[in-house]
């Protein structure tokens, strides 16, 4: 069998060479084309896993804690505005304790946070190899005063997908893809970051219902499903890209039918190798197995010739 597949591809090495290099030149245009593509679907898998399909954003001028609680609803922490460090390479955004509590994050590892130096902190994943479990750290924030701000690792995250409370700065983007974040857990009180007057909760039933109710005790101004906000920001992502997806599928028909094209060829080339070993006592299992084989040589050597050029390309 071995000889015969060798013997097929010097027969068309040109043609084979010639699939080679299009199914290569296909992944990377493939490649390109859909890296804007991917995170969108992570996202959209990270919102799903840590239960935000009811999320609510409120605005209120007091904490709502309580309120949120007595109707039912999962309290998820004021809004705080974050800030770089000193040198502008992680980013601290303080968050309650309710954010971690009541949202599904995935941790690589964790540890208690009743009693730590500083802030408890929880780090991204990308941060993981800069910052050890149950290590203190202090970091120089930006800005005028350089405040110093210590705090412990307490967790590392499986990922970089986080959700921010939504504000007036950015009303849709409820999850993102954040590499450089360290999240202080703290309080409202707390008197080195500014908050906002916009909080999360989470809403255990009907989310029409949580938002008419929780307006009406006339503790909060208003009270929004984020749900909408992120599906419009989802379908507003895929409209920008159509074209690109459009190209995408069309250069993937364009190369299978080549593929196929390219396979077909070869078996009408190659029916009389196949009768001549048929009557030497090869089944026609077998012919159809040297085919396959043959035409899968190509496709493999393509996908290798991608990974390794990827692979230096990213080292």
């Amino acid at each position: 069998m071995r000889l015969i597949i060798l013997s097929n591809l010097k027969d068309r090495f040109p043609a084979y060479v010639r699939v080679t290099l299009m199914l290569t030149v296909m992944m990377f245009i493939l490649s390109s084309l859909t890296e804007d593509l991917l995170p969108l679907i992570q996202i959209r898998q990270a919102y799903s896993n840590l239960g935000l399909e009811n999320a609510v954003e409120i605005t209120a001028d007091s904490e709502i804690k309580s309120v949120v609680e007595d109707l039912g609803g999962k309290y998820l922490g004021v809004s705080f505005r974050g800030k770089y460090t000193y040198d502008s390479l992680a980013y601290l955004q303080p968050v309650e304790a309710d954010y971690f509590e009541n949202l599904n994050y995935s941790f690589k590892k964790k540890i208690s946070f009743n009693t730590v130096d500083g802030y408890p902190a929880v780090v991204v994943s990308s941060l993981g190899s800069y910052y050890t479990l149950g290590e203190v750290y202090t970091e120089i924030l930006s800005g005028k005063d350089k405040t110093e701000v210590t705090f412990t690792i307490v967790g590392i995250l499986k990922n970089d997908f986080v959700y921010l409370t939504p504000s007036e700065d950015s009303p849709s983007s409820v999850v993102s893809e954040q590499n450089n974040y360290i999240f202080l857990i703290t309080d409202e009180n707390d008197e080195i970051f500014t908050q906002r007057d916009v909080y999360g909760a989470l809403v255990i039933g009907d989310v029409t219902d949580f938002c008419s109710n929780i307006v009406s005790t006339g503790l909060v101004e208003s009270a929004v499903s984020t749900a909408a906000g992120f599906a419009e920001y989802c379908a507003l992502e895929l409209e920008i890209m159509g074209m690109t997806v459009m190209l995408a599928i069309i250069s993937v028909l364009l190369c299978l039918a080549g593929v196929i094209s390219n396979s077909i060829l070869s078996r009408t080339v190659f029916a009389e190798k196949y009768r001549i070993i048929s009557t030497c006592g090869a089944s026609t299992a077998q012919c159809r197995a040297i085919q396959i084989i043959t035409d899968l040589i190509p496709i493999i050597a393509a996908v290798t010739i991608f990974t390794v050029i990827n692979a230096i390309r990213n080292f």
